[in-house]
């Protein structure tokens, strides 16, 4: 297991060591993060015509009123029969009220 570490911080060294001549062209690197603040405003002019895409939204809206078959929706009211467990409930309350009984 030890000798797993040692090898394991062998390589982190000499990972390190290639990462820090890495680092060294960091530097020039931060002169293209200007670069990807453009990008962000680039995203902007394209959202412009993103707003047509929007004019659609409303559309959907306007789609989902049509699509009646939201009503369908109400069979999942027949899963009403879900209430019969209502049986199930009483029984519950009854066993509490059974218990509180018994300690009175």
């Amino acid at each position: 297991m030890i000798a797993a570490i040692a090898l394991r911080l062998a390589l982190a060294a000499l990972i390190v060591m290639p990462a820090a001549a890495v680092m060294a062209p960091a530097p020039p690197a931060v002169a293209s993060a200007p670069d990807p603040v453009d990008d962000p405003d680039n995203l902007d002019p394209p959202l412009d015509p993103g707003v047509p895409a929007g004019a659609a939204e409303p559309a959907a809206p306007a789609d989902s009123e049509p699509r009646a078959p939201h009503l369908p929706s109400l069979p999942d009211v027949p899963s009403a029969p879900h209430v019969p467990t209502e049986p199930h409930v009483p029984h519950v309350p009854h066993a509490p009220g059974h218990h509180h009984s018994h300690h009175h």
